[in-house]
């Protein structure tokens, strides 16, 4: 029937809209039984901008991938963006060219039907914004231009959502079944925290709930997991994330996973990050906006409910690939100063954006791992002699440190001293009225008159005639100064 509607398509395209139902009429006989509905259906109403623009979804979907946010609290699916349909048109012809574009009522309409928002809605709006913003999303374009045009890489969306609460609890939806939650939260039965992966260039995502914190290490093997089951004869993998305590550049364990995971799999790993308080741009969280909306209306009674029902949502048209993990995770696993300046070497950074942009090539990351294994074997080794000497009970000679020189304390007219020369300097270093009346006491007289018609303009001053006055010399000395001057 496919072979038939695009014959049908084909030949109603190239007649006149006059003939095109005496056209159909005969198509219609000729395909007999069923043939009449099935050309009507062709036939009817006007088709979508969509349909009439075939590579227009994907070019809006491809521009709105930078530029939208999803809804911070989870409440509908909907994606977020400030830019107006004058500024998409814009984008749509410059990046695309695109020399005709449909209007602006059918542009909204196609937008509403891929599911984005041009209002600009306060809730949206990011909390705050750091100087390094504009820069980090220039840096997050280019590092995404590189992973669509390199097709020997992968290009994965990773983050984590919050602990989900295993209980009869209201999560903010509607059954349909008439159940209620808790009025009021308990402590939870136990807690789950979902990992997520978002493979960009298949949209597929890959959901990994943990029974405990989402370690370093936690994310790490879901990573290797994913990289043994979709990058067979890759050589690169781009991985884009918000800012997250355990998977930033920061966390030691984070940074040495990745070393690990390069030098072992022989692939270059590119970590691009979003900025603070802006990681709602990321695409994996998305999948958490649709996983929310899907279960908001249900209770999550037992861990096996959360699973179900995260099995059966759905995400760019593919159900999630769900599983649950019981292995518990060890927290707090970090390195020393001197083993993390090790592993820094194996990271290749951007000046300006070092937190939230880094490279690594196989061969660094395994001489930095070598330099960092032997880096923590002396600083063990260090540790073990000193451990023996205390059980022994003799004393390790440690190096004198230089005694630190010591400032005494002045009196209360020093302090007061100081603070009227720091006063002074911060106002242009403008002398006292004080002072004023000493140098004339000391000069001659042929130089009276200079000194005269400068401490003149320095007392027509705000700040010379009155807290100066009053405050250093007293209003008698002052007065004394004004008569003489």
């Amino acid at each position: 029937m496919r072979e038939i509607a695009l014959v049908l398509h084909i030949a109603i395209g190239k007649v006149h809209y006059a003939q095109e139902r005496a056209l159909a009429g005969k198509l219609a006989n000729a395909l007999g039984y069923g043939g009449q509905s099935f050309v009507a259906a062709l036939l009817r109403g006007r088709k979508g901008s969509l349909e009439l623009y075939p590579s227009l979804e994907k070019d809006i979907r491809d521009l709105m991938q930078s530029k939208s946010m999803c809804d911070p609290k989870f409440k509908n699916d909907w994606q977020y963006s400030s830019l107006s349909l004058r500024e998409i048109t814009e984008e749509l012809s410059d990046r695309y060219g695109y020399t005709s574009l449909p209007k602006k009522s059918a542009l909204y309409t196609a937008l509403d039907a891929l599911g984005y928002r041009l209002k600009p809605v306060q809730k949206a709006k990011p909390f705050k914004k750091i100087p390094e913003t504009d820069l980090i999303f220039y840096n997050i374009g280019r590092v995404r231009s590189q992973a669509e045009a390199d097709e020997n890489a992968g290009w994965i969306s990773i983050g984590c959502k919050d602990k989900v609460d295993i209980g009869p609890y209201f999560r903010g939806g509607k059954s349909r079944t008439g159940a209620a939650g808790a009025d009021h939260d308990f402590k939870p039965q136990t807690q789950l925290t979902p990992f997520g992966i978002l493979d960009m260039k298949s949209g597929q995502a890959h959901i990994t709930m943990a029974a405990g914190p989402a370690t370093a290490d936690f994310m790490a093997d879901c990573i290797e997991e994913w990289i043994d089951g979709n990058m067979q004869g890759k050589k690169a993998l781009y991985i884009f994330a918000g800012n997250g305590m355990e998977g930033c550049l920061k966390r030691r364990q984070w940074v040495r996973r990745m070393l690990q995971i390069s030098a072992e799999r022989n692939i270059a790993i590119v970590l691009a990050y979003y900025p603070p308080y802006h990681s709602k741009y990321s695409p994996i969280e998305r999948v958490w906006g649709r996983l929310e909306c899907h279960w908001n209306g249900v209770l999550l009674n037992t861990v096996q409910d959360a699973v179900g029902y995260a099995i059966t949502a759905v995400f760019n048209g593919k159900k999630l690939l769900v599983r649950y993990s019981e292995k518990k995770y060890e927290k707090g696993i970090s390195a020393s100063n001197k083993a993390s300046q090790a592993m820094r070497q194996g990271l290749c950074l951007i000046a300006g954006i070092e937190q939230w942009h880094a490279r690594i090539e196989p061969e660094s990351a395994r001489k930095a791992l070598a330099c960092t294994d032997e880096t923590e074997k002396a600083e063990a080794a260090k540790a073990a002699k000193k451990a023996k000497a205390q059980k022994s009970g003799t004393r390790i000679k440690k190096a004198k440190a230089k005694p630190k020189k010591t400032q005494k304390k002045g009196s209360s007219k020093d302090r007061a001293a100081n603070r009227q020369a720091k006063q002074e300097k911060e106002e242009g270093q403008m002398p006292s009225l004080a002072s004023a009346a000493s140098d004339m006491q000391h000069a001659p007289r042929s130089g009276i008159s200079q000194i005269q018609e400068m401490y003149k303009d320095i007392l027509e001053k705000k700040n010379g005639m009155g807290k100066y006055r009053q405050a250093l010399i007293g209003p008698e000395c002052a007065s004394a100064i004004l008569e003489e001057l």
